[in-house]
């Protein structure tokens, strides 16, 4: 799956996701955060630190019918759309 790419959440920031294989990284300049994590099949996992503190969440991948990554809805209520 890949999740490349800009996304925004729920709370109005914009991720930038960097992908190698099933690893991952983000940052966010807007907060100072910075986070990695990986990513098999559908569900992911993932763990960050910056200005706003620090946390750890594991997700689900939804995807279009051509199966581009659309939407990860976290269990801690975050919600990222991509934005491209």
């Amino acid at each position: 799956m890949d999740i490349s790419g800009s996304w925004r959440n729920n709370r109005g920031f914009n991720f930038r996701i960097s992908q190698h294989g099933s690893q991952f990284t983000w940052e966010v300049p807007d907060i100072a955060e910075r986070g990695s994590g990986t990513v098999n099949s559908r569900n992911v996992t993932a763990s960050w630190v910056g200005r706003m503190g620090s946390g750890s969440a594991r997700g689900t991948v939804e995807t279009a019918p051509d199966g581009r990554a659309t939407t990860i809805r976290w269990d801690n209520g975050g919600v990222f759309q991509k934005q491209n």
